[in-house]
């Protein structure tokens, strides 16, 4: 690994989306992360509740 950096999921999944990240994961696990994420936080991982 030669560096980390920490952002938003959101943000994050755009630009993997997008192509503008270099990456190593696969889109399918990456959102199989962001699914893990909000069951973690109720629905909070972009600063949203359910429902909003």
């Amino acid at each position: 690994m030669e560096s980390v950096l920490w952002m938003d999921y959101e943000e994050c999944r755009q630009q993997v989306e997008a192509g503008t990240l270099a990456n190593c994961i696969y889109l399918d696990e990456f959102r199989m992360v962001g699914k893990a994420l909000e069951k973690q936080s109720g629905g909070q991982e972009t600063g949203r509740k359910k429902g909003e």
